[in-house]
């Protein structure tokens, strides 16, 4: 069994310096988000970043499928939605983002009128993310 402060098995931190550790990457990554992300800063919301997957604490078996969080590109997203079909009306169908991260794609979503929008997430912290980003628009 790794004593505090080191790595662990899996390659993670535990301890206190862990804890430093991760606080000191939350504030870089927010930071970071809120001075090169134009989303977010137009948004005034926290949807940017990279994050490992590590990092987020997911205890899901389905965790072992995932990376890391990275939102997606608004521009992207909206040239997706723009090529479906004609004639399918967003007002007809709820908008379901399976891994919805901090939320970026239910505000794009929101945006083209859908008739609900509905946001699943694995990590507390992504989920709760989204909660407060929805929250602010």
């Amino acid at each position: 069994m790794p004593r505090p402060g080191t790595a662990g098995e899996e390659g993670r931190r535990t301890g206190l310096r862990a804890g430093a550790a991760d606080v000191l990457f939350w504030l870089r990554t927010s930071v970071w988000s809120q001075l090169y992300d134009g989303f977010d800063r137009r948004h005034g919301t926290d949807t940017g970043g990279t994050i490992p997957l590590q990092r987020l604490g997911i205890r899901h078996s389905s965790a072992k499928f995932g990376v890391r969080y990275q939102a997606i590109g608004a521009g992207v997203f909206r040239e997706a939605l723009r090529s479906l079909p004609p004639g399918l009306e967003a007002r007809n169908f709820t908008f379901v983002d399976l891994g919805c991260g901090k939320g970026r794609a239910l505000l794009l979503a929101r945006d083209f009128g859908f008739k609900q929008i509905v946001g699943l997430e694995l990590s507390a912290v992504l989920a709760e993310a989204a909660r407060a980003n929805l929250e602010k628009t």
